[in-house]
């Protein structure tokens, strides 16, 4: 499962397009708890996220989360 396309939009909230087809949202706030993801607090480093061989990476490749990850806590979005 990789992650194809994401659009970031309002509160750290993204919507990922998998290899799929399907489309699900993400809410990134819930990663907050974790003291890895506390720089995506950061507007400019949340919003400037690459997608590199399928995984949603931050800060050139130094934040990442695992797709599998990003589908289990998102939801369906039409």
């Amino acid at each position: 499962m990789k992650v194809k396309e994401v659009k970031v939009i309002d509160n750290m909230q993204m919507i990922l397009t998998f290899v799929s087809g399907e489309k699900r949202l993400f809410d990134a706030s819930s990663l907050l708890s974790f003291p890895v993801f506390q720089s995506l607090k950061n507007k400019d480093i949340f919003n400037n996220l690459e997608i590199d061989h399928g995984v949603v990476t931050w800060d050139n490749g130094k934040i990442d989360i695992a797709p599998e990850t990003m589908y289990q806590q998102s939801f369906e979005y039409n």
